[in-house]
């Protein structure tokens, strides 16, 4: 899949290039890199369907350094059901992640900026995340669409891990989400709603101390009649809106 603009890719380029050259003058700070591929039964995104009956395989690699970060993930669909002609393996979306993270106090926070690449087009959108470390770990994310609409996802979110025997841990958590889009609903206006919710489980097995595999578990649902109208509009058959999902992840961090 072709990028259809070329200047995200060089920003990400020379975020590439200006952090692995701060690491050679600064010795004593290394990079860190993460890298996961995750193996799910289906993609769902803010309640939308994007898969159907098929695998589908999430890599991503994400090098962070002083706070700063760059991401790259990619959805590749082994059998795409948005391809009435021929179904087949694609490469259905990239994006690139640029951030910046760090913490003050109990607060912590995020600023990033996100390139999408999917089938049939292209969008940007601006984020902010505040987190508190504290029970529950409550965490609110604000994205702006900057490129085609300017539309506002509001994603609240809470989560809490246990820790088991044999340094294994299992995480439970949630988000709701709020989408404001105008001319985004289905009769043409603006559509301001409590579009969806998720619920998830999570397992963290360590193999070693650079790797470790996540069998998790999803439910997304719709919160309102509005937003159950327009997933399952959206949706490949037309009458779907909530969605059970999971699969496994392995990450390799070093």
């Amino acid at each position: 899949m072709k990028f259809g603009k070329f200047y995200p890719g060089l920003i990400a380029i020379l975020f590439g290039v200006i952090t692995f050259a701060s690491a050679a003058i600064a010795e004593e700070e290394k990079p860190t890199c993460d890298m996961s591929l995750a193996v799910y039964s289906q993609y769902i995104w803010r309640g939308y369907e994007l898969s159907q009956d098929s695998i589908v395989l999430f890599p991503e690699t994400t090098v962070s350094y002083k706070g700063f970060s760059f991401d790259i993930w990619g959805d590749l669909d082994t059998d795409y059901a948005g391809d009435t002609i021929d179904n087949g393996t694609e490469l259905f979306e990239t994006d690139l992640t640029l951030a910046y993270g760090n913490s003050l106090g109990k607060l912590n926070y995020k600023l990033g900026w996100i390139y999408y690449d999917f089938d049939g087009g292209e969008d940007q959108e601006v984020f902010v995340t505040l987190g508190i470390d504290t029970l529950l770990s409550p965490e609110l994310t604000v994205y702006r669409g900057i490129e085609h609409t300017d539309s506002w996802y509001f994603k609240f979110a809470l989560s809490h891990s246990f820790e088991l025997k044999n340094s294994w841990s299992i995480a439970i958590g949630g988000w709701i989400g709020y989408y404001d889009i105008p001319d985004g609903a289905l009769d043409g206006g603006d559509y301001s709603e409590f579009h969806d919710a998720t619920i998830w489980a999570k397992l963290n097995i360590p193999l070693n101390s650079w790797c470790t595999v996540i069998p998790s578990i999803n439910y997304s649902f719709p919160l309102s009649d509005n937003s159950d109208d327009l997933l399952e509009a959206a949706s490949f058959d037309g009458d779907d809106s909530d969605f059970i999902y999971g699969g496994v992840t392995m990450v390799i961090s070093f």
